[in-house]
């Protein structure tokens, strides 16, 4: 399977055992979003120059569909606050030269569109509005630059962006700024050294009412039987998993960052739970299974911790997570090495009626091997 490298950020915490009288379900069945405090722009704040930006030679595109696809977005936020985070984006064809950007910043703004510079090998995004929900109305995205005396705002001028393979790079920085309602002239986001890497897969997500489906833009990478999954349920953040021999997954307890009322920055964590009974069965996602074309598993939820020391946060029924670009999962890696040194516990032949025994009946059997430290092997044989 090709190898699509990216580097991620993912931290493993242990946390202390909590009860099920601890947990608070919140009746959603989506992970949500919320935007943060919209804050003030405080134009006597000296800054460092902005750094020159290199100009390199880059092969030339013929056609908007080849920057279309899926992409996760990471910036640095001039907030030192902030914890990096993956953003999951879309790009789509409006026309021969125009795409629209899905998502970009947050899913609750309206796509922004972008013309492509074919000569150039660029995206130019106009300045544009964008709207949220109704609390902050409609707000500009525009570039910025750095000055000594401050900092300059151009809304009247490009966002650009190199296209390069598998990579779009922000020459320009960028920023989301209000431009009416209570909250006019603050902003929500300053941005730099944004890029979009393309993306290999998609994760559906069965909400708890067992009807209500997200899917989240994510990026897969397997080395053998260990995985790594970013931007897990659109929480920005990496997952680890190991896949067994038997194809069962394990994802351990870990933490995803990411922001709740406010700037507050929470520690998101991953539980196995009853959807139905919104309790907590175990701290680990051990129930998946992955196969050649997509690895399922549920119900988990996403966990964070409140003020008063309980924990709240997102139930969902399963979910599924696949390859969009063709790829597979390399499944039973290595097994029958691994299987020389395994002690058999038992072997039993099923027919095609479903009837077993100790040995094959004539005809077409599945042989199936338990070994001795849990994990099994079946094969078709044929008897004669």
């Amino acid at each position: 399977m090709k190898k699509v490298l990216l580097s991620i950020l993912f931290a493993t915490f242990a946390v202390a055992s909590v009860t099920a009288a601890d947990v608070v379900v919140e009746e959603q069945g989506v992970a949500g979003f919320k935007l943060t405090e919209p804050k003030a722009f405080d134009a006597t704040t000296v800054v460092a120059e902005a750094a020159p930006q290199t100009t390199t030679a880059r092969p030339k595109i013929s056609s908007v569909n080849e920057v279309c696809g899926d992409y996760l977005m990471t910036y640095d936020s001039t907030d030192e606050n902030d914890v990096p985070m993956f953003r999951g984006v879309t790009i789509r064809k409006v026309n021969t030269n125009t795409v629209s950007i899905e998502s970009f910043w947050s899913p609750l703004a309206n796509p922004i569109t972008a013309t492509v510079d074919f000569t150039n090998s660029k995206l130019l995004i106009q300045p544009q509005v964008i709207y949220t929900d109704e609390t902050y109305g409609e707000c500009d995205i525009a570039s910025w630059a750095k000055k000594w005396y401050g900092m300059a705002i151009y809304r009247d001028k490009k966002i650009e962006v190199s296209i390069e393979q598998n990579k779009l790079t922000f020459i320009s920085n960028w920023g989301v700024f209000i431009n009416s309602g209570s909250q006019k002239d603050k902003y929500f986001e300053l941005a730099e050294n944004t890029v979009l890497t393309k993306a290999n897969g998609r994760m559906e997500m069965v909400g708890k009412d067992g009807v209500t489906t997200t899917t989240k833009v994510v990026n897969i990478v397997q080395n053998d039987r260990d995985i790594s999954i970013t931007n897990f349920g659109g929480f920005g953040q990496t997952v680890t998993a190991k896949a067994y021999n038997d194809d069962t997954v394990y994802i351990p307890q870990q933490v995803a960052y990411s922001y709740y009322n406010g700037t507050e920055v929470i520690n998101y964590y991953t539980w196995l739970v009853d959807p139905d009974k919104n309790t907590l069965t175990g701290k680990i996602i051990n129930n998946g299974k992955m196969i050649k074309t997509e690895m399922t598993f549920g119900p988990w939820g996403v966990f964070y911790q409140t003020d008063t020391n309980n924990y709240t946060g997102y139930v969902f029924r399963s979910a599924k997570i696949y390859f969009t670009n063709g790829e597979t999962f390399d499944c039973m890696l290595g097994v029958e090495g691994v299987e020389a040194d395994k002690e058999v516990a038992a072997v039993k032949y099923v027919n095609l009626q479903g009837v077993e025994s100790l040995r094959p009946t004539k005809g077409v059997n599945i042989k199936v091997t338990t070994f001795t430290d849990g994990s099994r092997k079946a094969e078709k044989v044929a008897q004669f």
